[in-house]
């Protein structure tokens, strides 16, 4: 398929379509929905519960713990960056255990080759949905047809499995707090990533939104709901001169 500036309008029954769930948690979590309260590292307990801090999951010694990157990139997959994807990830580059360096993609709906996205899913990258019509302010209602409908578009035109979808990036970074929360919660996603965090020497781990964020609001409205399995990528500038 050739880039389209189209925008899709995707219909929504109230339950969203597809199979994609959430890990059956293994201990006790807080009401879904309920007021968030200070997270306790002797109750949030892995895999189903991480607090917001910087302590290594598992109390495993720094000295165990390899160098993890990860790499993402937002917005459209199409010709204007396609180069780079070859040039990053057709070069031989593998991690030291012998697997093959691969990426997580918050694509946009406008502008997206879907024959791209599909070659790039073919090869093990991540896809995951960054909305259709990049707008914000959205009601709950409006964060399930741009994020979920996001994901119905990857699955029908980039032969992405729907279940694979896991996770989303707000539009600007600019998240919707309780609203868009309890969107991924109800439509089944695992992870958002779009909360920047400013405490990061040493960073935070992805955690859990369980409890209260342990950080700064950076960009408001941040959730103050419990939103139970819902993990949180934290953002972290490390760039220098292009931020300044």
């Amino acid at each position: 398929p050739k880039p389209t500036n189209k925008r899709l309008i995707v219909k929504h029954t109230q339950r969203p379509r597809g199979k994609a769930s959430r890990p059956v948690n293994v201990y006790e979590t807080p009401a879904p929905f309920s007021k968030a309260t200070k997270c306790n590292n002797d109750v949030c307990i892995i895999p189903d519960c991480k607090c917001g801090n910087s302590l290594i999951p598992g109390n495993l010694p720094v000295d165990e713990i390899p160098q993890i990157i990860l790499l993402t990139f937002d917005d459209a997959v199409n010709d204007l960056n396609w180069d780079i994807y070859e040039e990053l990830f057709s070069t031989g580059r593998k991690n030291p255990n012998g697997c093959p360096l691969v990426a997580t993609y918050y694509v946009s709906h406008e502008w997206t080759d879907y024959g791209q996205v599909q070659t790039l899913y073919s090869r093990g990258h991540e896809m995951a949905s960054h909305g259709i019509t990049f707008g914000e302010k959205f009601s709950k209602n409006q964060w399930l047809k741009e994020i979920n409908g996001q994901r119905e578009i990857l699955h029908l035109y980039g032969g992405v499995k729907f279940e694979d979808v896991r996770g989303m990036r707000a539009p600007f970074l600019q998240i919707g707090g309780n609203k868009m929360f309890e969107m991924l919660y109800d439509a089944n996603f695992t992870y958002d990533s779009s909360m920047p965090v400013f405490d990061n020497k040493p960073p935070f781990w992805p955690y859990t939104l369980d409890y209260n964020i342990n950080h700064e609001c950076m960009i408001s409205p941040c959730p103050t709901k419990s939103f139970p399995g819902i993990w949180e990528v934290g953002e972290y500038i490390a760039c220098v001169n292009y931020c300044l």
